[in-house]
């Protein structure tokens, strides 16, 4: 937000966006899993998923700092004129 306070309402849609759509998909997947595994396995389904999100919130995270890694040697090396 202090970075780029032009777009916090874009960004702030954005997360209310994918927060509706995860709550909409946990029932369709739940619905699903329901169908292929006891009802009692649920919470394995929502662990899995959860795993699956920490690993892809790591995922970004590392890209975002190589990202500004890479920002910073390349402000480095260019010349200034």
């Amino acid at each position: 937000m202090h970075i780029a306070p032009k777009v916090t309402p874009i960004l702030l849609a954005l997360n209310n966006t994918a927060t509706y759509l995860g709550l909409a998909c946990s029932g369709v997947l739940g619905g699903i899993a329901i169908v292929f595994i006891d009802q009692h396995y649920l919470s394995l389904v929502g662990a899995g998923l959860v795993a699956i999100a920490f690993i892809l919130a790591e995922i970004a995270r590392l890209c975002i700092v190589r990202e500004s890694q890479l920002d910073c040697l390349t402000d480095k090396v260019a010349p200034e004129h």
